[in-house]
Order: C-alpha cells, then structure tokens, then sequence
C-alpha cells in the first residue's frame, strides 16, 4: 500500500510527465489524473512537456488552498495494481500472439468471379431462398435450405451473389466451415409449420465454425429515404412523408462480441467497395473465433471462481452459524454456575444457621436432615461442572470446523 500525498504529488506531477509516475505506482494516467483531480491538484495541459523540452517559457499553476472537503492522502494498492498491469499486459501479449498467428498464415488469393456460372452450393442455396421470399410464396410452401444471412433488393442480387461466392470460396480455403442448425438435427413434420401455435422449424441460416466457436455473420444494402412528392402517394401511404428505398451501398458485419478490438463491419463508401476488403475480412474470421474462444474460457474461469467463493460463504456462514451455538451453549452453563455457586453458598449458610441454634449436625431422617440432603443431590445436578461432567466434551463445540479434531 502506497500513501500519496497532497504537497508531495503536486511537486511531482510538475517536476515529470504523468505517465512516468502512474507506471511507478502501477496504475493508468487516466487514473493518476482522477486521483488527482480528488485531491485538488492542478495538472499539466496537454503538450506542457512538449514546451519544455523545446526550451519554451512555461507556467506552473499554483497548488490551491486545501478546503474542508479536500483530500490530502490517497491510498494506492499496489499489489492490486501489479495484478491489473500484469493482466492487461497477458490480454495484450494474447491478441497480439493470435493476430500474428493468423496473418503470417498464407491467406489464399480471393477474386470475384466474371459470371454466374459456377456459384458456391450455399450462394446458390441463398439466390433460390431470396427469389422464393420475393415471389410472395406461402410459408408452408417454402423449403428451408442452408443460405447465408442477406438482406439486399432484386436489383443488387447479381453483385451480393458474386461477393459472397469469392467470401464462401475464401473461408473454405482457410480450412473453415459452414454450419447452420440443419446440419445438427433434422426437423420434424410438426416443425416445419410457423405462427404461434407451431413449433419453430429448424433454421438454415449459416455461420463459421472458427477454433471451435460460431462466427456469425450478415450482408445487407443500407436503404435510403425518399420523400413522396405526390400528395395522393402520402395518402397512400398512411400520410408518411417518405419512404425507405434500397441504395446499393452493401455492408458486411460480422458478430465478434463486445470486446473484439480489430475491425468488424466493413461498408461501401464514396471510393472504397467491400469486395476490396475481402482479403481483410476473410483473414478476420479466424480471429474472431479465437476471440471468442478465449472470452468462453474467460467467462468459465470466472464462473468457477464464483462458485468457488459461493462455496466458501456457504462454509463460512456454516462455521458462524454453529459458532454462535456453541456460544450460546456457553453462555447458559455459565449463567448456570453462578446460579449453582449461590445456591452452594446458601445450602452453607443454612448449616451455619443450624449449627448456631442447635450445635450439631441433624440427625438421621429428620426434616432438616432430608432437606440437606436434598438441597446437595439437586446442587450437584444443577451445576454443570459437577457429576463428572467436562464442558470441553460438549458436542456443540466439536461441530465447529477445524477447531476439533475429527471435526
């Protein structure tokens, strides 16, 4: 544990850059600035050093006056520190390993084919499903097919087609493949209907199996609105002013996770089309598999560290719980003693008392006698150290854990 100070921080802070300190404390700069932003400490403007370094004449903000709410020590963890520097740097090393892994490979030359002709199985399969949902068919009609997950117009089918054929030829050169749920389990009858009462057929959608994990991915035409200039088409139209019509610009996601720090979405712009990003998005998918392979791992090992600490309260509690009753145990043999240890005082006073008015002890099988008598049997009951009885022998105690052996 590292205790800053409020003088001794400010002289700091403007005697050396703010990154220098924060990576001798362990911490980011982000939060050196925070700290010191608590505690009232003005910090350099951003490009102070900068001017220093050039020789420049630059001014030191003078350390305000402390207020009644103002901090003058912060504590810093530095053992937390470490650990939160040395796992983002393991994070880093990580990503870094697998983007070299995947881009020193020698990725294989991607080209658009010049036609139609020779189309990849599963384009062919995405073509027939999309004229299927054009031509108005019945959905107990339609047949469920393995297909890649589109959404463009009639007009921008030939050039969606050709782009996802050089991708699917890209990802199977790589040694990837496509999967969708119709390759786990066959529907049956009864799931082939739709609407609210039948049970979701299985789905043909398909995504990319990549170091064990699904890559999924969507090709869409973002769609542009058009404002009607005809009254009797806002009539129409439920009086909107406008309406969405396809622009020809394609877009390209793929669904990596929160968290996936490379590029995901790609998009035509004013110059660029995404057929020339095929090479990057291609070499992108395996990236994205060991990505969320590694966030599996990550969630398991935080699952089983949570059931780990779950487990180690329920103990904990456990161990209080009989504590308690152990001590309430205690509690009432010493409240017990002291009520025997005024009883034994008064059966003693009594004898006295009797010794002073007759001089000796009753005689056998007199009232006083048997009242003496009595009066010792139930002594000898009543306190617990007596009748041979120890309270370290108690079975309240033993269930305490690891304070009994056996226990």
């Amino acid at each position: 544990m590292a205790v800053l100070e409020r003088d001794k921080l400010y002289k700091d802070v403007w005697s050396r850059p703010c990154t220098k300190i924060a990576a001798e404390l362990g911490i980011s700069s982000s939060a050196l600035k925070r700290i010191c932003k608590e505690m009232d400490i003005p910090t350099p403007v951003a490009g102070y050093w900068t001017r220093v370094q050039c020789g420049k004449k630059v001014s030191k903000d003078p350390l305000p006056k402390a207020k009644k709410q103002t901090r003058l020590t912060w504590d810093v963890d530095l053992v937390n520190s470490k650990r939160q520097k040395t796992e983002r740097v393991r994070k880093q090393k990580e990503v870094q390993e697998v983007a070299e892994m995947v881009e020193t490979q020698a990725l294989p030359l991607i080209t658009i084919a010049a036609d139609l002709e020779n189309l990849h199985p599963l384009v062919k399969a995405t073509r027939t499903q999309l004229r299927e949902a054009w031509s108005r068919k019945d959905w107990d009609q339609r047949k469920e097919r393995k297909r890649f997950s589109t959404n463009i117009s009639e007009d921008a089918l030939d050039r969606a087609l050709l782009f996802l054929d050089a991708f699917a030829r890209g990802v199977e050169a790589l040694g990837l493949k496509f999967r969708c749920q119709l390759d786990e389990a066959q529907p049956s009858r009864n799931q082939q209907r739709y609407g609210n009462y039948g049970d979701e057929r299985g789905k043909g959608i398909c995504w990319i199996e990549a170091s064990g994990e699904r890559v999924t991915f969507f090709l869409r035409e973002r769609n542009k609105r058009v404002t009607y200039e005809d009254a009797a088409e806002r009539k129409r139209n439920w009086r909107s002013t406008y309406e969405d019509v396809p622009s020809g610009v394609f877009e390209f996601s793929i669904d990596a996770g929160w968290g996936f720090k490379r590029t995901s979405t790609w998009k035509d712009g004013k110059i660029q089309r995404i057929e020339s990003c095929l090479d990057q998005i291609v070499a992108t998918i395996p990236l994205a598999g060991e990505f969320l392979k590694q966030e599996l791992l990550r969630r398991e090992e935080e699952e089983r560290r949570r059931k780990e600490l779950e487990e180690l309260r329920y103990r904990m509690d456990a161990i209080k719980r009989k504590e308690k009753e152990a001590v309430e145990v205690l509690e009432a043999q010493s409240k017990t003693h002291r009520c025997a240890k005024d009883l034994r005082a008064y059966i003693e006073a009594a004898s006295d008392l009797y010794w002073k008015e007759h001089g000796q002890a009753p005689e056998e099988n007199t009232p006083a006698d048997l009242w003496f008598k009595w009066a010792e049997v139930r002594l000898r009951h009543l306190d617990p150290l007596g009748e041979g009885f120890r309270p370290w022998n108690g079975q309240a105690f033993r269930q305490i854990s690891g304070l009994f052996p056996h226990s």
